[in-house]
């Protein structure tokens, strides 16, 4: 009924991604505006069908043109394929039950008991499709089959998913001739298993500030639980060093209780560095759950790719990595040629495009060669010189790097630059040096590790858990820190765009993780890109009532001095810009307090 073949496949992401490729190598070659990557592409087309939109329901403007396009040529390829996506599969039959009324009042009557679980993180197609199961009786508002959904309201955090939890509730309840009021109606399972009475409680007081929700009280048995800590650190190696001590100490007197128990909680990915820095130091061994090491990232692979290959025109590696990278229209074939000359004449690859006339004139070749030459003769003879980090962030924007990233609004990448930046100024400080050569030559120590931190125990060594909290949902730990509690980043504001409710379920999620004992920690001053910012702390350690939570500071015994003081970097926004007050002789960030 929907022009299938009985023999239909369903393709996975990865099927999407080959599909989309091969589209856009046909495309490229009719347009000239192509600027999005697959992934991209495959989030739209997605994103478009959580929403129940063909391509032809898309409001075209100049930044979406081109995925309409490729959407719509892709409905058609896998239409002609006989293939169908998961949101596919839910769209068709939604638009068929739609379309044959006699076949949704079939389906209607031949499911008499149906369960969502997870209802929190329903899409508006989901929830339209699961309507249409609805076996109603209009004239006396009732229903005739049995629905029940299972989930927890305060616990949805994948809107950019496409989850519409609150929405969704609203429109279930609705269908259903269902009311808020009526216990009847809404059954509330408060009673929690996991964790002690000083968490729930801090949960509890801090959700009850996002008005859009069912409410419930979490209440449980295990009373007298541990206060939770709260630190306030000078800076973000500061606030990592506190952690890992604060392990430490833990270690020693729980010596039963696995590493496996303690987790790090943190906002965003780009934050794991400097814990990851802490914990090596300290020899504790670690795991990045459901992510890359900082190192290991594809982003921070190719921004090392481009120092290597500008302090050494002798590195192939880096070479092959970014001679296409941001995209120069240099393909394989080429690449093949010029390593077969670069071998031929027993050269590097840089060296041979350099010398060989069939390639140094070509200009997409000669562009990436006057680039390296370029970036490398500033940075030598620039005066004063450039700190290591300005090299860096100067090269990453010549070369196009920081653009890319930035066009395609791809957030966690732009912050893991930033966060390279800000190592590069650490090391700076640590060794007293601005050589390009030092710096790489350490780094390599760290890039040279290959374990991608996946959840694994095929070694069966123990080890601390590092996340998101994103990846968090769903897990519990007896120890848990989260840190990073700061404005701006916890609640975020990516692209001044705060969903403050969403944030809210988030840090919800995050204490909920904690079993025994919650640690919670934020910095006086952040670095982006090098340069210094202060920082306000989350408003949501204010939410949580101050007889729960105990302040480490000077005077307790875990207290830890931070080994060095930062720089202060005050910002100054003045009508028509930003400037920034830099100075190796401001007011250290003690005397910086007993001013204020």
């Amino acid at each position: 009924m929907v022009g299938l073949k009985s023999d239909f496949i369903i393709i996975d992401p990865d099927d999407q991604l080959s599909i989309v490729k091969r589209i856009l190598k046909e495309e490229v070659k009719e347009t000239n505006f192509y600027t999005d990557k697959p992934k991209a592409i495959i989030n739209f087309i997605n994103k478009c069908k959580d929403e129940g939109k063909r391509s032809t329901d898309i409001m075209i403007n100049h930044e979406n043109r081109f995925k309409q396009l490729i959407y719509s040529k892709y409905e058609t390829y896998i239409q002609q394929e006989n293939k169908l996506d998961f949101a596919e599969l839910i769209l068709l039959t939604k638009e068929l039950l739609e379309k044959e009324i006699d076949l949704q009042v079939h389906y209607s009557k031949k499911f008499r008991f149906i369960l969502i679980d997870e209802f929190q993180d329903t899409s508006t197609l989901q929830m339209d499709w699961l309507k249409l199961m609805i076996d109603r009786d209009h004239q006396n508002k009732t229903v005739q089959n049995c629905f029940m959904a299972v989930g927890d309201d305060d616990q949805s955090i994948y809107a950019f998913r496409g989850a519409q939890c609150v929405n969704n509730i609203d429109e279930y309840l609705k269908a259903l001739y269902l009311s808020r009021e009526n216990p009847e109606h809404i059954i509330k399972l408060e009673q929690n298993y996991r964790s002690t009475n000083v968490v729930l409680e801090a949960a509890n007081s801090v959700i009850d500030h996002n008005q859009s929700r069912l409410g419930k009280n979490l209440w449980t048995d295990i009373k007298n639980g541990e206060q939770i800590g709260l630190y306030q650190a000078t800076d973000t190696s500061d606030e990592a060093e506190h952690v890992v001590e604060l392990i430490k100490n833990f270690i020693k007197l729980h010596p039963n209780i696995p590493l496996s128990q303690i987790a790090i909680l943190y906002r965003t990915n780009a934050q794991s560095r400097e814990f990851e820095q802490a914990l090596m130091n300290s020899g504790i061994k670690y795991r990045i759950y459901g992510g890359i090491k900082f190192y290991q990232r594809s982003e921070i692979k190719s921004a090392l790719a481009y120092l290597r290959l500008i302090q050494n025109e002798n590195d192939n590696d880096a070479f092959r990595r970014i001679i296409n990278f941001p995209a120069r229209a240099i393909g394989k074939a080429t690449l093949e040629k010029i390593e077969a000359g670069a071998k031929q004449n027993q050269c590097s690859l840089f060296t041979y495009i350099q010398t060989d006339s069939n390639f140094s004139k070509q200009k997409k070749i000669y562009d990436f060669i006057q680039l390296i030459i370029n970036c490398k003769k500033t940075i030598e003879e620039t005066n004063p010189p450039m700190e290591l980090y300005e090299q860096a962030l100067y090269i990453f924007e010549q070369s196009g790097l920081m653009n890319s990233y930035k066009n395609k609004e791809e957030v966690e990448r732009l912050q893991n630059i930033s966060e390279l930046c800000n190592a590069m100024k650490q090391f700076s400080h640590l060794y007293h040096t601005n050589d390009l050569t030092q710096y790489l030559s350490v780094i390599a120590l760290d890039t040279t590790n290959t374990q991608d931190g996946k959840l694994d125990t095929s070694d069966e060594i123990e080890r601390i858990q590092m996340m998101t909290v994103h990846g968090a949902k769903g897990l519990e730990f007896h120890y848990v820190f989260i840190a990073g509690l700061v404005q701006d980043l916890f609640p975020s504001n990516f692209f001044g765009n705060c969903d403050i409710e969403e944030e809210r379920r988030l840090m919800y999620v995050a204490i909920t993780r904690a079993k025994r004992y919650l640690h919670m920690s934020y910095s006086e001053i952040r670095s982006n890109y090098g340069q210094q910012e202060r920082c306000k702390r989350s408003q949501f350690i204010s939410e949580i009532p101050p007889k729960l939570v105990h302040v480490h500071n000077e005077n307790d015994e875990i207290y830890q001095p931070p080994k060095k003081r930062m720089n202060v970097v005050q910002t100054i926004k003045l009508p028509s810009q930003i400037g920034f007050l830099t100075g190796k002789n401001l007011l250290n960030v003690a005397q910086w307090n007993k001013k204020k």
